[in-house]
């Protein structure tokens, strides 16, 4: 007989005593509804289960109703907990070997654990080149991948819009459970074991649950890559032009809202093209002009989601070609505060994407932020005025070499000479190989052709507006004298997803770097530069 039975043969008769809690079973011997009917029961019994208690401890050190009147003392949780334990201790090989088996079993998914997953068609048709090592890479390639056979496939098309920040298009799925047929095939044919990459970090299986989240929607069947490409056409833009009509003013108020809607995504959409425009010219990012609809998705080894940047080791030189290898040129303007027309100072940071070449970005972009140039232009004649009233001026405060003492008639030709031939090559370069006393003993031909320039700028309107203002014409064709023009404030935005604009010494904090005398003009260009530097290199 065992100590369950005893217990029940001594104690059948008194129905408080059966609830005591011996760890012998997790629930009740007694229901609850009888125990709530006869609490005067309990309470007549009480001395008579402690003599009881008492006299079998005596009996039996080891009996588990020793253990259970200290247990009693315990909130129930605790005793459960503790039951939950003993029941892990006691685990046998065979669920061990169970529990690893259902492991094992979670990390390859069967269809119906895919049912509402996707996979971006475009990671689908490179499977070969991005996750596969070895010489089954080609292998796959060339049985199943290799000119065109991919697209020669069935696929069941969806889409999703993804949000502005991220991406211009919308992504390209197809089941997830396709997809695995799909390398069962492979497995079949080849003798391999490839199975579905699940790391969510991947990318590759994405899931979508009906919780009211935006869901893919199917748009046709696509049997080669000019289908896949017209399917790409039949979807609907993500905010569709509403005309103005001529119906009630509260339609039109909706309609002006609308538009200013569609402006405010453009002008995003924008930024977010500028910004991988100076990955690439940067080598950070795959040249813009090799990724078209045709051969991008062919080219081995190459990121085609546009939406993230490849990853970086900043101690190496840049894996791609400087795309256009231009020089980038950031500019600011101060002036009196009280008449914006007298131009107090101009400065001018210049950083040649040639003089980066083999050169590593290291640590937040340190060895690139060596390279610039800066200089410093101080108006003679308005030397006597400095800002207190809205901003603290600091025009004696150069932190990047001398500044430079001119005429406000030599002014406008001075800074226009910045931005031709040799692009201030004879100006020192901090902590450069090759030079002495800080000034290049090399003078490279590349610093004496025309070059392709980009404006850079903390909101540069304005300062455009001031250089303009005396008489300066370099900026009146802003097309044909720059490919490009960055904007520090609205770049930063961009990147932190923000919806308001950052004043410079804002964007320095957030990069980690220490601003010293802002609002002088030769610092302040200077620190766009590098913030420019900085956020490009940020993951």
């Amino acid at each position: 007989m065992d100590r369950e039975e005893r217990l029940k043969m001594l104690f059948e008769q008194d129905v408080a005593l059966l609830k005591i809690n011996t760890r012998l079973k997790t629930v009740p011997l007694v229901p609850e509804t009888e125990t709530e009917t006869q609490p005067e029961a309990e309470d007549e019994t009480q001395p008579e289960k402690q003599a009881v208690v008492q006299t079998i401890e005596k009996q039996d050190k080891t009996s588990p109703l020793k253990d259970t009147s200290d247990e009693k003392q315990k909130p129930a949780k605790e005793v459960q907990e503790g039951h939950l334990e003993v029941e892990q201790e006691q685990k046998t090989p065979d669920t061990a070997q169970d529990e690893a088996k259902a492991s094992e079993d979670k990390e390859e998914p069967t269809e119906a654990s895919l049912v509402g997953s996707f996979c971006p068609l475009i990671a689908v048709s490179r499977f070969p080149y991005k996750y596969i090592r070895g010489e089954l890479s080609q292998q796959v390639a060339n049985a199943f991948f290799d000119g065109g056979k991919f697209w020669d496939r069935c696929w069941d098309v969806h889409y999703i819009h993804i949000p502005p920040h991220l991406g211009v298009r919308p992504l390209l799925l197809v089941p997830a459970v396709q997809v695995r047929r799909f390398l069962a095939e492979i497995n079949q044919t080849l003798g391999c074991e490839l199975s579905l990459p699940t790391d969510s970090k991947l990318g590759f299986v994405v899931p979508f649950h009906d919780d009211g989240t935006p869901q893919p929607t199917f748009i046709g069947q696509c049997t080669s890559r000019d289908m896949k490409d017209e399917l790409e056409t039949r979807i609907p833009p993500l905010y569709p032009t509403i005309p103005e009509t001529e119906a009630t003013w509260n339609k039109k108020k909706s309609s002006k809202s609308q538009k200013k809607q569609q402006v405010r995504i453009q002008t995003e959409l924008e930024w977010t093209r500028c910004l991988r425009r100076t990955q690439s010219y940067l080598g950070l990012r795959a040249p813009l002009e090799l990724i078209d609809d045709q051969s991008w998705e062919d080219k081995p080894g190459q990121e085609g989601d546009e939406s993230e940047r490849p990853s970086l080791d900043v101690n190496k030189p840049v894996p791609y070609p400087l795309w256009n290898e231009p020089v980038f040129i950031s500019v600011d303007v101060e002036s009196n505060e009280r008449c914006h027309s007298q131009v107090t100072e101009v400065g001018i940071s210049t950083l040649d994407t040639l003089d980066l070449v083999g050169i590593p970005p290291g640590e937040s972009g340190i060895n690139w932020i060596s390279r610039i140039r800066s200089r410093h232009f101080r108006v003679r004649e308005y030397s006597h005025i400095v800002n207190r009233e809205f901003i603290a001026g600091c025009p004696e405060h150069f932190e990047f070499g001398e500044s430079e003492w001119v005429s406000i008639g030599a002014l406008v030709k001075l800074t226009e000479g910045c931005f031709q031939p040799p692009y201030s090559c004879g100006l020192p370069m901090s902590e450069t190989e090759g030079s002495q006393d800080g000034i290049l003993l090399d003078d490279p031909e590349f610093k004496h052709r025309p070059r392709n320039l980009v404006l850079v700028g903390h909101n540069p309107t304005a300062d455009i507006g001031y250089l303009r203002g005396l008489g300066m014409t370099l900026f009146d064709r802003m097309g044909e004298r720059f490919i490009d023009t960055v904007d520090t404030a609205e770049m930063f935005r961009i990147i932190k997803h923000e919806a308001t604009q950052r004043s410079l010494g804002h964007i320095l904090a957030g990069l980690g770097i220490t601003g010293w005398h802002l609002h002088n003009a030769g610092n302040d260009a200077r620190y766009t530069m590098e913030a420019m530097v900085g956020m490009m290199l940020v993951d």
